[in-house]
């Protein structure tokens, strides 16, 4: 057990020394560091100058931004060290048709993220990045792994290979620790999660709008191997903003497709609620058997309007089967908004099309200040009922829910998330079953 909990310890300790350290707001921190790859010559002998009379090593900075950074003076080389750790605690009380068809539930806490990673650029043309999740114990597993080629095509275009995000959801693409709600929307089952394959990205030079594509293969394990010569995924998205003022007077508009080929294999979607905590089963499964391909769409938008924000998408995948076998469609939505109380804004990086860490105006502990407070709700539905013919094996099950946030940001990289989620799973043979679920969490991401 002792050992077992090393890697959660040093992940806090790195992540609260760094907190702490960002809570000084930057007032009166040291000058980074400044390193050396040679060695001081001995007094006696100096070494000889290399070729070109440069005696000078490479120098290197080291100094805290979003994480512990290493760069070259030049900025040949650069090397980033990042933790996330956010701890989940919930309280679930469900009524009597609810647990008759589900079974019983119960509070639970966990590690939600117990993560490091590694991430960096040579020349500033090559990327690369390491991430590993510690928790779920016999779960840990890869993340984000690759290396990318930038500047390629008029210096915005680039190249990625290995394992990472395909290209689809606004909500899924923007990092789970920057999300507004601790669990993304019930339309996320039907969107990608990390694949192995190769991806092109571009962006145009006013960062107004970017499109990505890539070729995948199903990793379901995320252990980035995966073997076979069929099951090919082809994903791509676009996306822009065609009205901004600024990076807090904005709308994103984006759109993306998914194809994927399933050669007879079995086609399986499950959604258990907007929680990872509890034991929930799945309140909506769908197994179909002998699928051809899948097609799947998905639509997104976002308006900011400094402290007030809207966002929304909508998911349908249709699913072909073999030998005559009738096919279904299903789909799922979400819409939410927040305020922020304080006056501070949703981060968006344009040239990603995606939002990002939240900068607080008045970090907590900082000339007085309080951090950002931020309010926001949330409802979604997931539909896995066949929208065609109903046959056997295409109903899967319906859920509504409807979420209430409350986040409080101490500063850049901590935060406390409290979100009250309602499910509504409809199932028709069982009254009207409801669960009510209270969840909190404690995050650091640096």
């Amino acid at each position: 057990m002792t050992h077992a909990l090393q890697p959660l310890t040093a992940l806090l300790i790195t992540g609260l020394a760094a907190t702490a350290a960002a809570s000084n707001g930057g007032e009166g921190a040291p000058e980074a560091l400044s390193l050396t790859d040679q060695a001081p010559a001995p007094q006696a002998a100096p070494a000889p100058a290399p070729q070109g009379g440069s005696t000078e090593g490479t120098v290197i900075n080291v100094f805290f931004k979003d994480g512990l950074r290493f760069q070259a003076a030049d900025k040949s080389f650069t090397f980033k060290l990042g933790t996330r750790v956010a701890y989940d605690t919930n309280f679930i009380k469900a009524n009597t048709d609810y647990e008759n068809v589900y079974g019983l539930e119960e509070d639970g806490s966990a590690f939600r993220f117990a993560r490091v990673s590694a991430e960096g650029s040579v020349n500033e043309f090559i990327e690369y990045k390491w991430s590993f999740e510690f928790a779920g114990g016999v779960n840990n597993r890869l993340k984000d792994v690759y290396i990318g080629f930038n500047k390629l095509c008029c210096g915005n275009g680039g190249l990625r290979v290995g394992q990472f995000k395909e290209p689809m959801g606004l909500e899924q693409l923007t990092s789970a620790a920057h999300t507004t709600f601790m669990e993304r929307g019930a339309s996320d089952v039907l969107v990608p999660n990390r694949n192995i394959g190769v991806m092109w990205y571009d962006a145009c030079k006013s960062g107004r709008m970017n499109f990505a594509a890539g070729v995948f293969r199903d990793d379901g394990s995320d252990t980035g191997a995966d073997r076979g010569s069929d099951d090919y995924i082809f994903t791509a998205r676009v996306s822009g903003t065609p009205v901004m003022q600024d990076a807090k007077h904005l709308l994103h508009l984006g759109a993306s497709g998914r194809r994927r080929e399933f050669r007879g294999d079995d086609a399986t979607l499950s959604f258990s609620g907007e929680t990872r905590v509890s034991k929930q089963g799945d309140l909506a499964s769908l197994d179909l058997s002998n699928v051809d391909n899948s097609d799947t769409l998905g639509l997104e938008a976002a308006w900011v309007g400094g402290p007030l924000s809207f966002q929304a998408e909508y998911v349908t995948t249709h699913f072909d089967r073999n030998d005559g076998q009738t096919g279904a469609t299903v789909d799922g939505w979400y819409v939410f908004g927040s305020y922020f109380l304080t006056g501070d804004s949703r981060a968006y990086d344009a040239k990603k099309g995606i939002f990002s860490r939240v900068k607080v105006a008045t970090p907590k502990g900082v000339n007085g200040g309080m951090g950002a407070v931020e309010l926001a709700l949330r409802a979604s539905r997931l539909d896995l009922n066949d929208q065609g013919p109903t046959v056997v094996g295409t109903t899967g099950g319906a859920v509504d829910s409807y979420t209430a946030g409350v986040n409080w940001y101490l500063n850049d990289y901590a935060k406390i998330m409290t979100n009250y989620v309602r499910l509504y799973p409809h199932d028709d043979a069982s009254g009207t079953p409801v669960a009510d679920i209270l969840q909190i969490r404690l995050q650091i991401d640096v």
